[in-house]
């Protein structure tokens, strides 16, 4: 069975643009009723997302780790911790 939100009887002195817009949204609504998207689909590419992000975050934290490694080389007294970059002579 198949729900159908009635939208015709919608004023006029809404406007045309406001009309048009709720009953947009009606339809927007009427669909996800009519075929409702799978909440495990959008959880599984949720938790994707968070994955990626967490192998993103590795990498960025490997390059800046390098960066401070070339940077001591010179002499330029830099160090990586808990993701930021720090001076190693405020340190001491």
């Amino acid at each position: 069975m198949s729900i159908e939100l009635v939208t015709d009887d919608l004023d006029v002195s809404l406007g045309e643009n406001n009309r048009k817009q709720i009953i947009n949204n009606f339809k927007q609504i009427e669909k996800e009723l009519n075929n409702p998207t799978d909440i495990s689909k959008v959880k599984t590419d949720v938790s994707k997302l968070k994955n990626n992000f967490v192998e993103y975050q590795k990498q960025v934290d490997g390059v800046f780790e390098q960066l401070a490694s070339f940077m001591n080389r010179y002499d330029i007294p830099l160090g990586f911790r808990d993701g930021k970059i720090i001076d190693l002579e405020e340190e001491n």
